[in-house]
């Protein structure tokens, strides 16, 4: 995946590793690329595995994700990963470098490829416990938290606002333009339903099974907090209903159960709020602009047409529901 246009950031190579984790390299190699980061191995000569991070500079990002950190540190539902912060190298200027150990395993996407019934359920059961987990601490004001754990809004309504914007914003930059009016003005006869969320609480901000890793049919670690934030749990809930499980028919249903028993396990089930779930489908739908005009590029006339007229249809029933 390309990065995102409006960022550049450098590849790793052999020497620069060397510097940043301060021991031999032997080898480097890609783990991935993100629209906002690259990530990679690092096998050191002597022995053992370093994984850098690479992304664009934003003290906010480091402080946000060494809190949650801190926050869940001993939370044995939502075991988290410390990285370290590189503060002295060559792209620091421009750039945040953090390394990390190596987990053993792999992420939940790719547990979840063929695994047996019974694994792939206790895995969901596992997912909505350290959900519930990260959604019972209680936050101060709305929004992307800082290094204290707070966020800049004072309600959720605002900080909706505020991140409906700049989803818009994206959707201008695609090929989905033209349905921005309308979905802007969707959005703004739903807006009511939120002054009804009047406590922030803490959500992971980007609950993908990319950033759960899994080792034995056991979830081991959650990555990549630069996007958890004070807000409804219901909008983190109603993403992962959305498109969290790669499964369909019995399966589907039968993993969604297993989350939602280990989520009221830790917690309390929601109330049911059908308008703030049809706001929430919304907004999901609208983020996945950024998907295209970062992707969309990149790909050949045909599967361009294809993605876009998918996300215009997805858009489109969202507005309806």
């Amino acid at each position: 995946m390309a990065l995102h246009p409006s960022l550049t950031l450098p590849e790793l190579t052999e020497a620069d590793a060397w510097s940043i984790v301060g021991e031999p390299v032997e080898a480097v190699f890609a783990l991935g690329q993100g629209t906002r980061s690259r990530v990679y191995r690092v096998v050191l000569r002597e022995g053992g595995t370093r994984v850098i991070k690479i992304l664009p500079r934003d003290a906010q990002r480091v402080a946000r994700e060494q809190w949650v950190r801190a926050k869940m540190a001993g939370v044995q539902q939502a075991p988290t990963v410390p990285e370290v912060l590189v503060r002295q190298h060559r792209w620091v200027d421009h750039c945040d470098v953090t390394v990390m150990r190596l987990i053993a395993g792999q992420s939940l996407s790719q547990s979840l490829r063929g695994a047996a019934p019974q694994v792939a359920a206790r895995l969901w059961h596992q997912v909505g416990a350290g959900l519930a987990c990260f959604h019972a601490v209680t936050v101060s004001g709305f929004g992307l938290v800082d290094g204290a754990g707070r966020g800049p809004f004072p309600s959720w309504r605002m900080a909706i606002e505020h991140h409906a914007r700049a989803l818009l914003a994206e959707a201008r930059g695609t090929a989905l333009v033209d349905l921005c009016d309308t979905v802007e003005a969707s959005i703004a006869r739903r807006l009511g339903c939120l002054d009804e969320v009047r406590t922030a609480r803490l959500i992971h901000g980007d609950a993908h099974p990319n950033n759960i890793h899994v080792l034995n049919d056991r979830v081991t670690a959650w990555l990549d907090f630069e996007y958890a934030m004070g807000a409804d749990p219901l909008y983190e809930l109603t993403y992962l209903a959305e498109g969290f499980s790669p499964s369909a028919g019995v399966a589907q249903a039968r993993d969604q159960e297993a989350f939602a028993e280990g989520y009221t396990a830790r917690s309390e089930a929601l109330d049911d709020a059908p308008e703030r779930t049809a706001l929430y489908r919304l907004l999901h739908a609208l983020r996945g602009a950024e998907y295209l005009k970062v992707v969309g590029p990149g790909l050949d006339a045909e599967a361009r047409e294809r993605l876009t007229k998918s996300m215009r249809a997805k858009l489109e029933a969202r507005q309806r529901g």
